[in-house]
């Protein structure tokens, strides 16, 4: 098949099987460290953005239009969660092989405790673009978004509080090394860091102006 497709996220369960995501509801697989990719059938085309996975076998991805997908047996079949909305959904996370989070466009937030099967829409207070989620324990996750929205919960993603950051540049990733201590990037070079958890940020020195993801 022609043409050049985007590729959105990619991710590997070990040393040498990872998966990658892109638009048109394309996945590929690599068994080799990355060395071959090949296709595997998605059953959608809709564009795909975010890929967790919970132990050896369960494998999960959002995408635009509302679509989760999921796979119990890593990643050789995929079926369809059942989301109840048609958002952009831009990026995905699981705490435990059951509970997991997906946010995107529009303020979106969804949960399900399901392993993905089913999803219930979840408060954000804001109807900014969500871009990524990242959970630093079972209880304890980070939102970054549209216009410097940081949202933080503390009881497991049953609510979501509105973090101050003094920004008005759009955040597309977070990233934390321990329960503690992250980063979040965005547009015109903004660096952000955290020493609490994401419960505050103090801006970081950043050598380009180009947009961080």
């Amino acid at each position: 098949e022609g043409g050049r497709h985007d590729v959105n996220d990619l991710m590997f369960m070990d040393d040498e099987i990872g998966f990658a995501v892109g638009t048109g509801g394309r996945v590929w697989l690599t068994n080799d460290a990355g060395k071959m990719w090949f296709p595997v059938y998605s059953g959608v085309s809709s564009n795909l953005n975010s890929i967790s996975f919970f132990g050896a076998e369960n494998i999960w991805i959002a995408g635009d239009d509302g679509t989760v997908l999921r796979s119990n047996n890593g990643g050789s079949s995929w079926g369809k969660g059942i989301t109840g909305v048609e958002d952009d959904l831009l990026s995905i996370a699981f705490v435990t092989d059951r509970v997991g989070f997906a946010v995107g466009s529009n303020g979106t937030i969804i949960r399900t405790t399901s392993a993905g099967a089913y999803w219930e829409r979840i408060d954000s207070g804001t109807r900014f673009w969500l871009e990524d989620i990242k959970f630093t324990t079972e209880r304890k996750g980070v939102i970054v978004g549209e216009k410097g929205t940081v949202l933080a919960t503390l009881d497991g993603g049953e609510t979501w509080s509105r973090v101050k950051t003094n920004l008005n540049e759009n955040l597309y990733s977070v990233s934390f090394s321990d329960e503690q201590n992250g980063f979040a990037v965005g547009a015109n070079g903004i660096i952000l860091r955290t020493q609490d958890g994401g419960l505050s940020w103090e801006d970081q020195e950043s050598p380009v102006r180009a947009n961080l993801f």
